[in-house]
Parts: structure tokens; sequence; C-alpha cells
């Protein structure tokens, strides 16, 4: 249900892929045969290697690039067939690594926002809000539309409410500095305010309707966000992994659970351990130090 077409390809040219792909029956959202059931199933089944986390967390070229080999483009463009092109022929889809890049920067925090709003202080939060202005007010590639004008626009006139009188690349600064209820409402304001411009769709189901990520040839984006709109209205955590050179962002499966692997807990708790030892070993020999130049003292 969240895979853009069958038999995905990839091919890079530049900063150029070009993808392509065969759409089928699974593929085009036969809804009629589809229960609420089993599209949060299919989502729950992913385990912690859900896609919207694992686009998140594609901090590489090469890592974007098996993203996309894996569920399809992101945001691309649809390339038109040709005149004599048959039916069922696979469709054809080039993407900017560039704007995939920006994409990517953009998604990851958004989800790091979410981590923070649910559990993570003031500061970590208004520093959520900064990463994902300054995501959105990266510069676009050479020829190519500005995409978040009306989202940093809504922004700009949101920030007059809170006294802000700057202009937009003065956001970042005025959102690092929020805290207290302001810095909540206007985090929860800024997932709102990205998830509206993806609206879910109704479709026709067994025994009613149900909502589904809109389908666009163009690339996934719109099941990425639909996961997150699921994390947002069901209570889901993602967190980032609480192993300091991880910082990987994970979705929680247990209770407490703060790391997105086992060997990162392990090696957190070996960290923690020496740290602890280390302290214990410095207070010896600082006790040491202060009772052998007592002794000294009381020896003259």
């Amino acid at each position: 249900m969240f895979r853009w077409a069958d038999r995905i390809t990839v091919r890079r040219e530049g900063d150029t892929l070009y993808v392509r792909g065969h759409k089928s029956g699974a593929t085009e959202g036969g809804g009629a045969e589809v229960k609420a059931p089993d599209l949060l199933r299919e989502y729950r089944n992913f385990g912690s290697e859900v896609p919207h986390v694992q686009f998140g967390n594609a901090g590489t070229d090469e890592d974007l690039i098996a993203f996309v080999r894996r569920y399809g483009p992101v945001n691309g463009k649809r390339q038109a067939p040709g005149p004599l092109a048959p039916r069922g022929a696979p469709i054809e889809v080039t993407e900017s690594l560039e704007r995939l890049r920006r994409e990517r920067l953009i998604f990851a925090s958004v989800l790091q926002l979410l981590d923070r709003l649910r559990g993570g202080t003031d500061t970590d939060a208004a520093n959520g809000l900064g990463d994902f202005i300054s995501a959105c007010l990266r510069p676009t590639p050479d020829g190519e539309a500005w995409p978040e004008v009306d989202r940093v626009l809504q922004l700009l006139i949101h920030a007059k409410g809170y006294g802000f009188l700057g202009e937009a690349r003065e956001l970042e600064g005025f959102l690092r500095g929020l805290r207290g209820a302001s810095v909540r409402e206007y985090g929860w304001y800024v997932l709102c305010l990205l998830l509206r411009t993806f609206p879910p769709e109704l479709v026709p189901a067994k025994r009613g309707l149900i909502e589904m990520p809109e389908r666009r040839d163009a690339g996934i984006l719109p099941a990425l966000m639909f996961m997150l709109r699921r994390d947002c209205l069901d209570g889901q955590e993602i967190r980032i992994c609480g192993q300091r050179e991880c910082r990987k962002l994970f979705k929680v499966e247990r209770g407490g659970q703060r790391f997105c692997t086992a060997e990162c807990s392990q090696l957190q708790r070996q960290r923690d351990y020496w740290r602890r030892k280390g302290k214990e070993a410095r207070a010896l020999r600082m006790a040491s130090k202060r009772k052998k130049g007592g002794l000294k003292r009381g020896t003259v």
C-alpha cells in the first residue's frame, strides 16, 4: 500500500535520478478490497524500520538512492509517456538529488520536533522549530520555484501574534528563542500547517470508508506525510536515539525505549559505567590527597 510501484529501477546521471516502475493492482490502490485494520496492520508490520523514519535517517546520497530504489521517488516530476507507449508501460519520474536532500532535511526536522514536543525541554523544542525553518529556507536549485514559500509566509503571519516584526531570514532566531507554553503551541501549529497540505483521501472499503494517502505518480511524499499524521493522531512515538553518537530516529515499540537498537543501548550503558567509575576514581584520589595533606600537617 505504501509502495509507489513494482520493479523499481533507479539510474543516476549527475544530480538527477531517473526512476522507473510498473503499476499493478496492488499499487493502484484498489480501495474496495481494503479494510481499515489492513492499512494500520501494514504500517505496524514495518516494525521500527517504518518508511518515513528510514527517509528521515537517510543522511547520505547513497542512503537516499537506496530509499528511492526500495520505495520509489519522493517528490519528482512525472515524464509524459510517448504517443506510442503501450498500455501498462512503466512510468518514469525524474528526481533532483538536491531537492531530495532538502525534502529529507525538512522531514527529519519535523520528526525530531515531534519527539521534542512530547518529551524534550523548551530549548529542545525551540531548536526543533529553528531546524525546521532552516531546512525550509535552504536555497533552491537554479531555475526551481521555492516550494516552501506559502509555508514560510504562514509562519511569518503566525509569528506576528507573538510580537515578531522581522523578515523571513530572521524567523529562525525568533523561533529558537521561544520558551514556555508558546513554544509548544507554535510547535503543534507547525505540524498542523505541514499536514494540512497533504490531506488524506477517503476511499470506499468493506464496511464503510477509510482514509488513505493520496496517490501521486510523481512520488510517495503524501504517503510519508500520512504516516506522520498517524503518529501525531494515534500517539505513536518517534524518538531520537539516546546514544549520543547515533542520534538516529526510530519508532518506539515498547515502553521506556530510549535507543534505536540493542547495540546502541549496550554502548551507552558501557559509556555510563566508565563515566561513573571515572567519577568514583577521581573522588577517591581527591579524598586520598586530602587525607595525606592532613597527615602531613598533623606530623609537622
